[in-house]
């Protein structure tokens, strides 16, 4: 049930980013990651999606899990870089102290 919702959740990932691949390369862009990155991302995204279906080998299916990981805190950390620029940007220019 767990890996049907997240296979889901991928494919649906892929497939919004190769429909939607004008404002996707827009936000890559603003995010300052090249737009060919897109390829590999959802490249690597199906390549692990297959590999957790089809494989049974728990070593390669850790190292799926793994890089799904990776490709999530790297979001992570970017999003949040991105917000603090973001606030400090509007405390400079609204003189506002929120510490």
């Amino acid at each position: 049930m767990v890996l049907s919702l997240f296979s889901l959740a991928i494919v649906y990932a892929v497939a919004n980013s190769f429909i939607n691949y004008e404002n996707v390369i827009l936000k890559f862009e603003e995010l300052g990651y090249p737009p060919y990155l897109i390829f590999v991302l959802g490249t690597a995204q199906l390549l692990g999606l297959s590999v957790l279906i089809l494989n049974k080998t728990a070593w390669i299916r850790e190292w799926a899990y793994t890089v799904f990981c990776i490709i999530a805190l790297d979001v992570t950390y970017v999003q949040n870089k991105i917000l603090t620029r973001k606030v400090t940007y509007l405390q400079k220019k609204y003189k506002l102290n929120l510490r």
